[in-house]
């Protein structure tokens, strides 16, 4: 019920902001490949999920975004002797996030440099262990919030005033007890309102 509220909330701030200044606002919707490095890898297969976003045009090359997301990742089976431990459930996380966007260009193909920092509902997965063939009781994820940031880059093409397609890179630590490091790739729409 939490998270229902909290991603009801981030939603009406973002709409509520877009009726201001109507020119200089648009919205998006990105599909995101999520591929975990480092510890994560350990435990966690590729990721998949959505996002929506809120632009406002501070300049013509600077811009402040707000992103409200869903990203889930698949388990790893881990064996060590005669003891397994397999992901039943996918680690999942809410991603709540505000940023900045920064063109190098004013072009149809436009790069930029972007950034993000917020708040990431995340869940662990839900494992069982089995032991010498004797299967423990399971154990369910746990949900907590933790601040987590990105930055990377991308590139917008133009479709037309209104519509451009957006995809970028990015880099992302979520502070949990152990760092949770991932690669998003995304790649959407951005439409003008």
């Amino acid at each position: 019920m939490k998270k229902i509220l909290t991603i009801s909330i981030a939603l009406f701030l973002f709409s509520s902001l877009s009726f201001g200044q109507m020119s200089n606002t648009a919205i998006g919707l990105n599909g995101t490949f999520s591929i975990p490095i480092g510890d994560f890898n350990d435990v966690a297969k590729m990721g998949y999920g959505v996002s929506g976003s809120f632009f406002y045009n501070l300049s013509d090359f600077f811009q402040f975004t707000g992103t409200v997301g869903y990203l889930s990742w698949g388990g790893d089976k881990i064996e060590i002797g005669n003891t397994s431990i397999e992901a039943i459930e996918p680690a999942t996380s809410i991603p709540i996030l505000v940023g900045a966007r920064y063109y190098l260009d004013d072009k149809e193909l436009n790069p930029y440099l972007s950034g993000e920092l917020g708040l990431h509902i995340f869940k662990s997965a839900a494992t069982q262990t089995t032991d010498n063939g004797i299967e423990l009781p399971k154990v369910k994820g746990d949900s907590n919030p933790y601040l987590g940031f990105g930055f990377g880059g991308g590139f917008v093409y133009e479709l037309s005033n209104d519509i451009k397609v957006d995809g970028n890179l990015q880099y992302n630590i979520i502070n949990a007890e152990e760092a949770i490091g991932h690669f998003a790739l995304e790649i959407g729409f951005i439409v003008g309102i």
